[in-house]
């Protein structure tokens, strides 16, 4: 992972040094959907060993380190999970109609999105993997 220096690789995970035997780490948070564009710029930005970035870029460039895998899910399951996370970790609430506009502004803005990206990307639907996770992680190995 070319930014290894940005993350704690020392830090321990289920006490285990799971963080440093990894190869491949993953952005999941949901917000972060609409992101992708930036990630891909950030994650191919030519950066020397010493830190410093040699040149922007270039989005037209035909060879590219990142792949972006879109997990989704039902939007009622997202829904009732987000509501759950900010009762639990704010102590609030939000309503419902707020929560679904949200769902759908998000998924237009990366639909959008993944189609100016460079990097190759897959829509997986989170129902499917609870369905047949094999037939899915088949897929998403194939992809990567």
């Amino acid at each position: 992972n070319r930014f290894a220096p940005h993350w704690d690789s020392n830090a321990k995970y289920d006490g285990k040094d799971g963080l440093r035997k990894a190869k491949v780490w993953v952005e999941k948070s949901p917000q972060n959907i609409v992101l992708s564009s930036f990630l891909e710029s950030v994650y191919n930005m030519p950066i020397a060993e010493d830190g410093s970035v040699e040149g922007m870029y270039d989005p037209k460039a035909k060879s590219s380190v990142t792949k972006f895998i879109y997990v989704t899910r039902h939007p009622i399951a997202n829904i009732l999970a987000t509501d759950f996370f900010i009762q639990e970790s704010m102590g609030g609430h939000r309503d419902f109609e707020i929560l679904i506009r949200n769902y759908i502004q998000m998924h237009k803005y990366a639909n959008m999105d993944s189609k100016e990206l460079s990097s190759p990307f897959m829509w997986v639907k989170f129902e499917d993997f609870a369905e047949n996770p094999s037939k899915t992680l088949k897929e998403i190995f194939k992809f990567l």
